[in-house]
């Protein structure tokens, strides 16, 4: 029985999935729409502005980790610049997030370093508006496990009609 592959396999005991937990900030009852957020950036594709002018573009997802909302924006290059205006269209419609999940791209990285450097360096406009809103920064780029969910709805909307 050990030799044969065709009894081991059907005679193997059924094996379970380990799962990560969910993060604390999923838990939180009562927490607003987008308090907990993922944020990731797809593309490129052609945008066509005018008749005959097409342009390339991004997309960036902003996804909400307690209802699984979503909001799309539109991002002209991968700059941090960029996403920042992406950002700040997003925190004007649906408030600031308390958390932000992403991948180590660099414009995600730059804009940590853009949100953290006005705490660093004194009084400033972005400042006092992170501190107003209790920002509390990005999440580690080193954890992979708790991205899955934000992928799987990034996917889903890529293979979207």
């Amino acid at each position: 029985m050990k030799d044969c592959t065709i009894c081991r396999k059907l005679l193997q005991p059924p094996q379970s999935t380990l799962m990560a937990d969910l993060l604390p900030e999923r838990m939180k009852p009562f927490s607003p729409p987008f308090s907990v957020t993922g944020a990731d950036l797809f593309g490129p594709f052609n945008l066509t502005t005018g008749r005959n002018r097409a342009k390339k573009a991004w997309g960036a997802l902003f996804t909400c980790a307690a209802v699984r909302a979503i909001r799309l924006e539109i991002v002209e290059d991968l700059s941090t610049q960029s996403f920042m205006h992406a950002l700040r269209r997003f925190v004007a419609h649906h408030g600031w997030p308390h958390t932000m999940i992403s991948d180590n791209g660099k414009s995600f990285a730059g804009t940590e370093k853009e949100l953290k450097k006005p705490i660093q360096e004194g009084r400033n406009r972005i400042e006092e508006f992170s501190v107003l809103h209790e920002f509390a920064g990005f999440s580690p780029h080193s954890s992979v496990h708790t991205k899955v969910e934000f992928m799987r709805v990034l996917l889903s909307k890529r293979n979207a009609p």
